[in-house]
């Protein structure tokens, strides 16, 4: 968090950014289709992958 006019500017462009490339991606169907299913779906991917 910053309270600089930049860094503000820099978080709205990573949200905006993160928003897109969460309504391009296509998960498996039982996951659901909301945009927050998407995010735990790829939170639970990423972490089976890494461990």
């Amino acid at each position: 968090m910053t309270k600089n006019e930049n860094g503000i500017r820099i978080q709205i462009y990573s949200c905006l950014i993160a928003y897109l490339i969460l309504q391009l991606i296509e998960i498996p169907q039982e996951f659901g289709k909301r945009i927050l299913d998407k995010l735990r779906y790829l939170q639970a991917y990423m972490c089976q992958e890494i461990s």
